[in-house]
């Protein structure tokens, strides 16, 4: 009983390893390093804080929901054409309904934010790209599949 125990929780742990590693290999070359605006650590490799363009993103939602990863939100900036990455201080987010199952909450929360991204619209500069920044749920040990 033991032994099956401590395979279970082997086998959660790989998995959740593996999203890790799926998740970064993704993001690795592709978005825009939010690290320093955010204020965050950049020579701590395991941070990964990327502000993607709308094909990205739409690329990423795709690859979360594959793995079962709920959207719980994001925040939207603007790349402007001299390269500098600004906050626009608009964002979204995505709450699990009470008796919502994770499987329901990914697909629901997945889909509010492809809306969302393909909606966005700002008045703003003809040379400004809008970036997506979006924040999913991590799986967590504990949860079951």
């Amino acid at each position: 009983m033991v032994l099956l125990i401590i395979v279970f929780f082997n086998q959660l742990n790989i998995k959740f390893m593996n999203q890790l590693e799926t998740i970064n290999t993704f993001l690795q070359v592709r978005g825009y390093d939010l690290r320093i605006l955010k204020g965050q650590d950049m020579n701590n490799p395991s941070i990964v804080s990327k502000a993607l363009t709308k094909r990205e993103a739409l690329d990423a939602l795709d690859l979360y929901e594959r793995l079962s990863l709920p959207i719980l939100g994001g925040d939207v900036f603007s790349l402007n054409r001299i390269g500098e990455i600004n906050w626009t201080y608009d964002n979204w987010y995505c709450e699990k309904y009470e008796n919502e199952s994770r499987i329901e909450y990914t697909k629901r929360s997945v889909e509010e934010t492809k809306q969302y991204i393909n909606e966005y619209q700002k008045d703003s500069l003809l040379d400004t790209i809008y970036l997506f920044d979006i924040v999913y749920e991590r799986y967590h040990k504990s949860d079951s599949f």
